[in-house]
């Protein structure tokens, strides 16, 4: 009956049709509309957003943020010096692990309060020769 979604973190979608109806047989039959695909994805992707700009705004610039270079999908590329770069990545997968307030998670569960993401730290000369580390 809405004409808009909202995801966790209080991002709207508006959607024009969702629901399309066709007439079959001499009834009425509901199907998807032009919508209903973008619809559907909406919170997933929408919530994956909202993950990512909270761990960028958790970010302080005089330590980390001045070395950010490129957000993608899912992922945060920073450019950090050759010398103490291990430490500057811990404090950045430190700042994305954080719990994400507004996906709680059923005490039943027993996985804290909130979401938490586990996070690869991965590092190259370049964007293609990235490896995996463990620190």
């Amino acid at each position: 009956k809405q004409a808009y979604l909202l995801n966790a973190f209080g991002f709207p979608l508006r959607f024009w049709m969702a629901e399309s109806y066709t007439r079959r047989g001499g009834k009425w039959v509901s199907g998807w509309g032009v919508d209903a695909k973008s619809a559907l994805a909406f919170r997933p992707q929408s919530t994956l957003a909202g993950i990512i700009r909270l761990a960028m705004g958790r970010i302080p610039y005089e330590t980390l943020g001045r070395y950010l270079r490129l957000q993608i999908h899912d992922s945060l590329l920073f450019a950090f010096p050759t010398r103490g770069w291990e430490g500057l990545a811990l404090v950045a997968a430190a700042i994305m692990k954080q719990p994400v307030p507004e996906l709680k998670m059923p005490p039943a569960w027993g996985l804290g309060s909130s979401l938490s993401i586990d996070v690869d730290i991965k590092m190259g000369r370049s964007w293609g020769a990235m490896t995996e580390v463990t620190l």
